[in-house]
């Protein structure tokens, strides 16, 4: 009785800890996924910003937006896209030698059919899990 009630408290020790793990992770991630959507309509504002996209040119908006994508690295958000209408990509500021691949994950693909942002947990290409915000 005594190795079966220890037992007993030790997972509630644990249950308790993992709803606490859970509920830091929700604010977190809430955190995270206003950063990224207040980011998303920053850039769509910029008329910079703009002009070089709809432009293409991907050398102007890697001289605009690196210092940028620099500051939010130290946030940890370590992959930065910009995707063309057709889902293909014209520049990641993490790998700008990496270009014009067509992307064709879950909350990209929800984006374009519902022509509106789209934030959600995925898994990654390399078997992480990943918080997306794509703007518009």
């Amino acid at each position: 009785a005594l190795f079966y009630s220890s037992y007993v408290e030790q997972r509630v020790d644990v249950e308790k800890m993992l709803r606490n793990q859970e509920r830091l992770f929700e604010l977190h991630k809430n955190d995270k996924f206003k950063i990224m959507a207040e980011l998303a309509q920053t850039l769509g504002e910029r008329v910079d910003i703009v002009d070089a996209f709809e432009k293409r040119d991907s050398k102007a908006l890697m001289e605009l937006l690196n210092p940028i994508y620099s500051r939010f690295k130290n946030i940890q958000i370590s992959y930065f896209y910009l995707i063309l209408p057709d889902k293909s990509v014209l520049l990641r500021l993490h790998n700008p030698d990496k270009s014009g691949d067509t992307i064709t994950r879950f909350g990209l693909n929800s984006a374009v059919l519902a022509n509106t942002p789209y934030s959600g947990i995925e898994a990654g290409v390399e078997a992480n899990i990943v918080l997306r915000q794509i703007g518009r």
